[in-house]
C-alpha cells in the first residue's frame, strides 16, 4: 500500500494554521542503517493509520513522538528516501509547506543544494531540529557519522559543532541534571511540562560558536561544568526569521518499539527526555498551545461490492473540539493522480461523497481528509475496492472496420481502423493480411485510444489485392474474428483519366519573401473542352483529415486554372504574379492551414465528390526531382499536362525556358513544351495506339480557319467550325495526308 499513500502526498492544501503545526521528518540520509531507526513508521510520506488511538499504531522508533504530536493537533509527515530535500519548488514534499524540519542522525552527506534548501527554509521563518549522536556512529560504513554530517553541513551557518574524533566528551553516558534555571526558559519550563533530568547514552556535546551566531544558547550541560559555551548538551538560537535546536544523542527519541533486530537504548519514557523534546519542538514551531485534530471515526462505503454501473456513495464521521472548516474526498484510479471532491452532504457530524461509475477491472483508491478551523488537520486511512462487470462474460464486440483512403492508390500507406470493446479488457488483438490471395500475416496495432485500434497495412503496388480481417481476445479467453474486407490498389495517376491536372507545385517558396504560410500554392488545370463541376472535390496531402475543400458551385471552365493557396491576398499582392493571376482564366481558392505542402517532399491528392482520386504527385526535393524549387524562389512545373506527372523528368523549375523566377500561377507554365500525344483514338484512324513526336507550333486565329488542316480536341472530336475556336490546346493533322505526323496547337 506504501506507493499509493505516496501518492496521497501530492495533493496541495492551503490552510490558515492557528496552533496546529506541519512537521516534516527526514528519511533521505539512511537513518535507519545498521542500528539505527529513526522514523515515525515505515509507512510514509502519511504514517498508517492515519488516526492511531496509541503510539502502539505505528512501528518504528520515533512511532511515540510522532503520535504525541499528532495528540497535540499537528501533522507528522516523512520525506521518503527517494526524496529531494528542497525549498521553495512546488513539491508538496518542499519544506516551504512545512513548519518544522526534523533531522535525527543522517549517515550520509547533504548536497551543497540540500544545505542551501534547509538554511534558506530557516532563514524565512522555518524551524530546524537537528539531533547527532556518539562520534563514530556510522551506521551504514560510508566513513561519515551524524556529527560529522552536521558539522559539515552546518557548523559555517549556524554556529553549532557537535565534538567528534578527537575530541574530548564525543561520547558519554549519564543522568544530566545541570539544568538551566531560568524561570522563563520555555524549553526547560515548557507547555508540556517541566523538565530537571535528561538521560544520554552514548551521546556527544556541542560547542556554540557564538562569533558565527550570538544568538546561540544552552539549556542543559554536561555535569559538573560551568553553564557557558561548551559542553552543552541541549542548545537553540535563530537565524534570520527562523529557529534551530538540538541535541547530541538519539537515546531520548527512542520509544522501544523499533525493529527488534537494531541493538537500541530508548530514553522516551525516562527522565524527562520526552518532556523536553516535545518543548523543543512546539518551540520551534512557534506555537505553544496544544489542541486536538479532527477524528474521522468511520468512513462506510456503499455499495461494498462495486459494478461498473454503479455511483458509489461515502459515509465518513468527521468530530471535532474545534469546528470543522473543511473536509475533501481524495480518489485515484489505478496508480493515477488523487483527484479532490467536496461533500455534496454534511449533516450533523456526517459527511457524503460520491464517486462515479468507473470502468471494469479498475481500482479506486480514496480517503478523507479534514481540518479545523485552528488549522489542525487528519488523513483517514486509505480504502480501496475494484470495480466488477455488472454482466456476465461476452465475448469482444467488433462494432467497426475500415480502411482509409476509401480507395488507396500506389502511393498511399493504407490504414486499418477497428473499434473494439468488451466487457473485460482486451488482451490480444491483431490484424491479419492477404495479398493477392496469399496467406495471412498477423500485424499488432500501431496504437490504441479509448475503443478505436489502428493498424497500418503500407503501400502496395498497383493492382495488388489486399484481404484483412481483425481478431480480438479478451483477458477471459473469448475471441471474435471480423469480416473480411478487401481492396484493390488503384493506380495514383490520373485514376479516372478526367482531363484535369496538378500543373503547378509552390511547396517551398523563396525564404526572402517571409513565412512559407502565405506564398504555398498547388495549381490544378481543366485540359478539356468541358466546363468541369468541382463542387465536393478536394485537395488533400499526407496529413490525415486535412483537406482544401472546393466551394460548392465551383464550375470551372475549359482550359481553365485552379490555384489553391494558403493565401490567397498574399499572392495577389505580388507584383510578381500579376501577369498571371488577372487573366481570367483562374479560379482562386483560399485554403488557410487545411493543406500544408511538406518542404521535404510528399503526395498531393486531388479528389472527387465520390471519393475518387484525380491525379496525384508524389514530389520530393531532392534529385531527380528538381531541387531549385526547394526554397530557391521557383516553383515545381508540369513541362505538359499529357505526360506522366509522378515522374520527375517531366517536371522542372519554373523560370527554366523563360522568365518566371517564382512560378505561374494561374497561367501556362514557362516551362511548357509539348512532347508527345498519347493514343486518343476516337472514331478516328489517324489517332492510333501510338506515341508520335512531333513539333509545337502556334497558330493565329485567322491562319486556322484558313489553313488546309483538320483540328480535334483532346479527346479525338473534329472541330467542325473552325472560326469557333478558342484559346486552348488542340491537334491538327494535314488535310492531304492524315497519317503524316501530327502536330500540338496552341491557340493564341
Amino acid at each position: 500500500m506504501r506507493y499509493f499513500i505516496i501518492i496521497c502526498s501530492l495533493v496541495a492544501f492551503t490552510t490558515v494554521r492557528l496552533n496546529a503545526a506541519r512537521f516534516l521528518f527526514d528519511y533521505t540520509k539512511d537513518e535507519t542503517a545498521g542500528n539505527a531507526d529513526w522514523i515515525i513508521d515505515s509507512q510514509y510520506p502519511y504514517p498508517q493509520p492515519s488516526n492511531p488511538t496509541s503510539p502502539t499504531d505505528w512501528d518504528r522508533a520515533l512511532s511515540s513522538w510522532g503520535y504525541a504530536l499528532y495528540t497535540m493537533g499537528h501533522e507528522v509527515v516523512t520525506l521518503p528516501p527517494d526524496s529531494a530535500i528542497s525549498y521553495g519548488t512546488n513539491h508538496d514534499l518542499d519544506l516551504s509547506n512545512f513548519d518544522v524540519f526534523v533531522m535525527v542522525e543522517p549517515q550520509n552527506p547533504l548536497s551543497q543544494s540540500e544545505v542551501q534548501a534547509i538554511v534558506n527554509f530557516v532563514q524565512n521563518g522555518g524551524g530546524f531540529l537537528m539531533v547527532s549522536d556518539h562520534n563514530g556512529s556510522d551506521r551504514n560504513n560510508n566513513n561519515w557519522d551524524s556529527p560529522r554530517v552536521l558539522n559539515d553541513a552546518f557548523e559555517d551557518v549556524f554556529g553549532v559543532h557537535f565534538d567528534t574524533t578527537g575530541e574530548s566528551n564525543n561520547s558519554i553516558s549519564d543522568t544530566l541534571t545541570n539544568v538551566s534555571t531560568d524561570p522563563n526558559d520555555s524549553i526547560i519550563q515548557g507547555a508540556v511540562g517541566t523538565v530537571d533530568t535528561f538521560g544520554y547514552w552514548g551521546g556527544d556535546v556541542c560547542v556554540l560558536r557564538t562569533s558565527i551566531n550570538s544568538s546561540l544558547k544552552g539549556h542543559i550541560w554536561k555535569n559538573g561544568v560551568a553553564q557557558d559555551t561548551t559542553d552543552v548538551i541541549v542548545f537553540t538560537g535563530t537565524y534570520g526569521n527562523g529557529k534551530i535546536g538540538g541535541f547530541g544523542d538519539s537515546s531520548p527519541c527512542d520509544d522501544g518499539t523499533g525493529d527488534p533486530s537494531d541493538n537500541l537504548h530508548s530514553n522516551w519514557y525516562d527522565y524527562q527526555d520526552s518532556t523536553l523534546i516535545l518543548n523543543l519542538c512546539l518551540w520551534l514551531a512557534h506555537t505553544q498551545t496544544p489542541n486536538t485534530p479532527p477524528s474521522i471515526d468511520t468512513v462506510i462505503q456503499t455499495p461494498s461490492v462495486v459494478m461498473d454501473t454503479d455511483t458509489v456513495n461515502i459515509k465518513a464521521c468527521i468530530t471535532d473540539d474545534h469546528a470543522v472548516n473543511t473536509d475533501s474526498l481524495y480518489y485515484a484510479i489505478n496508480s493515477g493522480t488523487y483527484t479532490a471532491i467536496p461533500h455534496y452532504v454534511r449533516s450533523n457530524d456526517t459527511s457524503y461523497f460520491k464517486i462515479d461509475p468507473q470502468n471494469y477491472d479498475d481500482t479506486v483508491f480514496y480517503y478523507v481528509i479534514a481540518i479545523d478551523d485552528s488549522g489542525a488537520r487528519t488523513v483517514s486511512d486509505t480504502f480501496s475496492y475494484t470495480v466488477k462487470n455488472h454482466r456476465a462474460n461476452n465475448p469482444p464486440q467488433i462494432d467497426n472496420l475500415w480502411h482509409e483512403p476509401a480507395s488507396p492508390t500506389d502511393t498511399d500507406t493504407a490504414i486499418v481502423y477497428a473499434i473494439i470493446t468488451d466487457d473485460h479488457a482486451i488482451s490480444t488483438d491483431s490484424l491479419y493480411v492477404s495479398l493477392n490471395n496469399g496467406s495471412y500475416s498477423p500485424y499488432y496495432h500501431d496504437t490504441m485510444y479509448n475503443d478505436t485500434f489502428k493498424y497500418t497495412i503500407g503501400t502496395y503496388s498497383e493492382g495488388t489485392n489486399v484481404s484483412y480481417y481483425v481478431v480480438a481476445i479478451d483477458d477471459s479467453g473469448a475471441r471474435t474474428v471480423s469480416d473480411t474486407l478487401s481492396y484493390t490498389v488503384q493506380s495514383s495517376h490520373n485514376q479516372l483519366d478526367a482531363g484535369v491536372v496538378i500543373n503547378e507545385i509552390m511547396y517551398n517558396p523563396s525564404t526572402s519573401w517571409g513565412d512559407d504560410a502565405y506564398f504555398e500554392y498547388t495549381e490544378v488545370w481543366n485540359a478539356t473542352p468541358d466546363t468541369i463541376d468541382m463542387t465536393g472535390w478536394y485537395l488533400m496531402d499526407n496529413t490525415r483529415n486535412k483537406v482544401a475543400h472546393v466551394p460548392d458551385g465551383t464550375k470551372v471552365p475549359p482550359y481553365y486554372f485552379v490555384v489553391f493557396a494558403r493565401n490567397v491576398d498574399s499572392l495577389l499582392s505580388k507584383t510578381e504574379y500579376q501577369p498571371y493571376l488577372t487573366n481570367g482564366n483562374e479560379i482562386l481558392i483560399n485554403i488557410a492551414d487545411s493543406v500544408y505542402l511538406s518542404n521535404g517532399g510528399e503526395w498531393v491528392k486531388l479528389v472527387d465528390n465520390n471519393g475518387n482520386t484525380v491525379d496525384s504527385v508524389s514530389y520530393d526535393d531532392s534529385s531527380p526531382w528538381p531541387t531549385a524549387p526547394d526554397g530557391n524562389g521557383p516553383s515545381l512545373e508540369l513541362k505538359d499536362p499529357n505526360i506522366d506527372n509522378n515522374d520527375p523528368s517531366n517536371w522542372a523549375a519554373s523560370g527554366s525556358t523563360k522568365t518566371a523566377d517564382y512560378g505561374t500561377p494561374g497561367d501556362t507554365n514557362s516551362v511548357y513544351v509539348a512532347t508527345y500525344v498519347k493514343e486518343h483514338s476516337r472514331r478516328k484512324k489517324a489517332f492510333k495506339n501510338r506515341v508520335i513526336i512531333m513539333n509545337m507550333k502556334a497558330f493565329s486565329q485567322r491562319y486556322m480557319e484558313n489553313a488546309k488542316y483538320d483540328v480535334y480536341d483532346i479527346k479525338g472530336q473534329r472541330i467542325k467550325n473552325k472560326a469557333l475556336l478558342r484559346k486552348g490546346a488542340y491537334f491538327v493533322v494535314p488535310l492531304n495526308n492524315k497519317t503524316s505526323i501530327m502536330r500540338f496547337l496552341i491557340m493564341n
